[in-house]
């Protein structure tokens, strides 16, 4: 049985792993960067609160899911955020994710704007989950 934590990353990372059409980037599993279009993934969560004063063992988790759409340059800003936007929809808000009990809801997703990084074209997609564990 895994922790809290560690539960709470396999459900987000079993939703990502679903995202249709994309090439999929874990920089901390040392593989080797692709240099063609692919979406970086990165999960941070936040620190858990406490609810309530009675110290109750549920604490609030929330955090997010960083996606980036890295994609050759040469088109418009508008490109890129259109296939920006297509992950955003695959992480409709109050879409729940669970494992093993644990559930974390899509709080809100965001398409910022794009820049240039390495070379490479970079859209930030961020994905914000909450949920009580």
């Amino acid at each position: 049985m895994a922790t809290v934590e560690g539960n709470i990353h396999a459900a987000l990372m079993a939703r990502v792993a679903t995202l249709p059409g994309f090439a999929l980037f874990w920089p901390e599993q040392g593989q080797t960067r692709p240099t063609t279009e692919h979406v970086e993934v990165r999960h941070l969560p936040n620190r858990p609160a406490r609810q309530g004063l009675s110290g109750g063992t549920v604490l609030e988790r929330r955090g997010f899911i960083l996606l980036a759409l890295v994609s050759e340059l040469g088109a418009f800003d508008a490109v890129y955020r259109e296939r920006a936007g297509q992950i955003a929809e695959h992480f409709p808000r109050d879409f729940w994710m669970t494992s093993e009990g644990v559930r974390m809801r899509v709080h809100a997703v965001e398409v910022s704007r794009g820049f240039e990084d390495s070379g490479m074209w970079r859209t930030p997609v961020s994905v914000d989950y909450r949920g009580f564990a």
